[in-house]
């Protein structure tokens, strides 16, 4: 061998030790980051914990720290107050967080095999057949119930009802529920589907005088998508050929005012504008990302490749769409000073008795002009925390390889900076979601 050979393949071994300490390297600063992120998703973990309600195992929308908040009583629930959608209250979006988180709960105990984890989804579950059940009149979703386990605010909404169906689905083919429980869950699940099919796919409030709150009737993908998830959900559960049928004919419809099918509006995805605020760069994610659930849903159970190939489009659409905003946890300060003001008794200040659902809806915008000027920390909480994390969420369910790398780190960094336990709002909930989406995304 000559000395240049030789010098040739001394290079070449250099090249090759210096990639495989670099690749350990990068292995080691990986690993150190999944550590760290698996460490700051426990502590959100063990965090939700304290926003549990006793009566029903649901998520509240907020609690001071150290403590649960005031609940209202049996007499506030049906007079409305602070109004009667319960809106601002402790009880507003019990059903619609919960859904959605026990989506992030099963994927956990798949992976754990914690018999805590499981009851805890276990709990969720039982929670979401109880709100179904509390009211007289078929097809009513619940928010919450109060801490006597009954009491409720009369209007529900069709934000509450996806959730609702999503989260019994991701329960019961988890592989969590025993049979006793998917009999249970097939009876609510088709009493309220068909229910809400007599009423055209209006949400019934649990008052005759005061009539449906909420549909999935517009000629969007926000609304196409929470109709069709919820009929291919009525399939799965229950096994009925009827639900097969009244799924390809809501696929197949032309919504109002619509040249497109249902299913064609969610090939588009869902639209960051609509409900959004561009002057406040504030697009309401955290009521947009279930139908991004409901889209992954469709991609995730249709069995056409052409299908799916047009759904995997309305995925990667809203998730691009939404991915900028993820950045904005840069904003959220920690330590700043300020008090998350959860005393929601004091918009009874201007509270009026309600007697139509136009009324409900001007008192309570009369009290979130209220809330929103006087407690800085929720505007933070909500602006800063929330919809960067449902940004996440909604990046993760479009399951764009491509996509969710070009936005990782980000993900990641959003994921490990908030100090959960400082936190009053239940909407971190959906840190919990992203991550066990992204985690079984992975090889």
């Amino acid at each position: 061998m000559t000395i240049r050979q030789l010098s040739k393949e001394i290079s070449i071994c250099c090249v090759v030790v210096f990639l495989a300490i670099g690749c350990s390297v990068r292995a080691k600063a990986d690993n150190a980051m999944d550590t760290e992120l698996a460490s700051s998703i426990e502590r959100l973990h063990t965090t939700l914990t304290r926003f549990n309600t006793p009566s029903s195992g649901l998520l509240l929308d907020f609690a001071p720290l150290g403590s649960l908040p005031e609940m209202p009583d049996a007499s506030e629930c049906e007079e409305g107050k602070p109004n009667l959608l319960g809106w601002f209250g402790p009880l507003e979006n019990g059903t619609f967080f919960s859904g959605l988180y026990l989506d992030a709960l099963c994927r956990r105990a798949q992976r754990t095999h914690d018999v805590a984890d499981a009851v805890r989804a276990r709990a969720i579950m039982r929670g979401l057949l109880l709100v179904a059940s509390v009211g007289s009149t078929p097809g009513f979703i619940a928010r919450n119930v109060t801490f006597d386990g009954h009491s409720h605010y009369p209007l529900g909404s069709d934000d509450q009802t996806f959730p609702w169906f999503y989260g019994l689905w991701c329960y019961d083919h988890s592989g969590i529920a025993s049979k006793a429980e998917h009999a249970e869950i097939v009876d609510a699940v088709s009493k309220v589907g068909s229910a809400l099919e007599r009423a055209n796919w209006m949400m019934p409030s649990d008052s005759p005088r005061l009539g449906p709150r909420g549909a999935w009737g517009g000629a969007d993908a926000r609304d196409a998508s929470r109709l069709l998830a919820t009929a291919r959900i009525l399939t799965l559960i229950t096994g009925s050929s009827r639900w097969i049928e009244t799924y390809n004919a809501l696929a197949q419809a032309r919504p109002a005012h619509s040249l497109r099918t249902r299913l064609e509006l969610c090939y588009e995805g869902v639209s960051l504008e609509q409900y959004g605020n561009p002057r406040d760069n504030y697009w309401q994610l955290w009521i947009k990302a279930g139908s991004q659930a409901a889209i992954r849903l469709l991609r995730d159970t249709e069995q056409d490749p052409v299908i799916r190939e047009h759904l995997d489009s309305g995925l990667r659409a809203f998730a691009a769409a939404a991915a900028p905003q993820i950045s904005r946890y840069k904003e959220f300060q920690n330590d700043v000073p300020g008090v998350y003001d959860t005393n929601w008794r004091r918009l009874n200040e201007v509270w009026k008795p309600q007697t139509s659902i136009v009324e409900a809806l001007a008192v309570a915008e009369t009290q979130g002009g209220i809330l929103w000027s006087s407690n800085p920390r929720k505007r933070m909480e909500d602006h800063l925390m929330r919809e960067p994390l449902f940004a996440c969420w909604i990046v993760a369910l479009s399951g764009d390889h491509a996509l969710i790398e070009a936005n990782r780190a980000e993900i990641d960094a959003c994921l490990e900076h908030f100090q959960w336990e400082k936190l009053c709002s239940s909407t971190c909930f959906v840190g919990e979601c992203a991550y066990y989406e992204l985690l079984d995304q992975q090889p």
